[in-house]
C-alpha cells in the first residue's frame, strides 16, 4: 500500500511539473509578444484588467512550481525568489527588445503580489492535506 502512495505522489508531482513548464512558456510567449500582436489578438480584452492579469498568471505560476517541487513550508524561499526574478527578467526583456513594450514597475509589482498569493494558497493546501 505504501508503494502505491509513493507512486501516486510522484505522478502528482510530475503532472504539476509539466503544468508548471507549460504555464511558464505561456507567460514567456504572452510577455514577449509585440505590442502590435497583443492588440491584434486582443489579449488585454481576454485577460481583463492588466494588473489583475499579471496577478492571476503569477498566482498560478508560483502555485504550480511549489506543487511540482513538493516543498514544505520551510523551503519556499527558492520558489518565491525564482518566480519573482522570472517576472522581473521578462519585464527587463520587454524594455530591451524592440517589440513596442516597456518595463512597467507596476506590472512587476503585480507579479510579486501574485507570487505571494500563490504561495499562500499552496500553504493552505498543505494544511488541508
Amino acid at each position: 500500500m505504501m508503494h502505491l502512495q509513493i507512486k501516486h505522489k510522484k505522478l502528482g508531482r510530475s503532472i504539476y511539473f509539466y503544468s508548471a513548464v507549460i504555464w511558464t512558456l505561456v507567460i514567456i510567449i504572452l510577455s514577449l509578444l509585440s505590442a502590435a500582436k497583443m492588440k491584434e489578438l486582443q489579449v488585454v480584452d481576454i485577460l481583463g484588467i492588466d494588473k489583475a492579469g499579471h496577478i492571476f498568471f503569477y498566482v498560478i505560476l508560483s502555485f504550480l512550481w511549489a506543487k511540482a517541487a513538493g516543498i514544505n513550508g520551510k523551503s519556499q524561499g527558492l520558489i518565491i525568489f525564482l518566480c519573482i526574478s522570472f517576472g522581473f527578467f521578462l519585464e527587463i526583456l520587454q524594455f530591451y527588445l524592440s517589440i513596442g513594450r516597456t518595463f512597467d514597475f507596476y506590472d512587476a509589482l503585480a507579479n510579486v503580489l501574485g507570487v505571494f498569493i500563490g504561495i499562500f494558497l499552496f500553504n493552505k493546501t498543505l494544511k488541508t492535506n
